[in-house]
């Protein structure tokens, strides 16, 4: 089966288990093989793992919940650093100053790419339904922004 799916241009294999899943993009699969978070944050684990197996359904609505709970992820982890009300950006702050020097090249690349995150989550239909937000046109832009290869 796997030698047809391969000549056929499906990015689908049989598992272990004997069912179909689907392969990860060409660009996300070394980071989708290897993926083992520990992040120190049980529920947040739990959401990236959660959303890496709904990613590799060959089901495009689960991609779709794949991709609203990498969006919770992404919101969570910016609140781990500081914990309480109204504390968000100031734990954004903190965490970008692990992540990179306020003063480096690097924190304004990595500034840049969270704050560009955080306007596509408010600006699209990923987690939340609001009727002025846009929905994202196609699967294919669901599992792009699910890949990691908006980076």
């Amino acid at each position: 089966m796997d030698l047809l799916f391969a000549r056929n241009g499906i990015a689908f294999t049989i598992g272990d288990d004997r069912f179909v899943i689907r392969l990860a993009p060409v660009e996300a699969r070394s980071l989708v093989s290897e993926f083992q978070p520990d992040t120190g944050d049980l529920v947040l684990d739990e959401k990236l793992i959660d959303a890496l197996s709904q990613f590799l359904s060959r089901r495009p609505a689960d991609r779709q919940d794949a991709l609203e709970k990498l969006w919770d992820a992404f919101e969570r982890l910016k609140t781990l650093e500081l914990v309480g009300q109204g504390k968000k950006r100031q734990s954004v702050t903190k965490l970008l100053d692990d992540a990179a020097s306020s003063s480096s090249q690097l924190r304004a690349v990595v500034e840049a790419e969270f704050d560009a995150l955080t306007g596509i989550g408010n600006r699209f239909a990923i987690r939340h339904q609001e009727l002025d937000a846009q929905q994202l046109p196609d699967d294919d832009t669901w599992d792009y922004l699910s890949s990691g290869s908006c980076r």
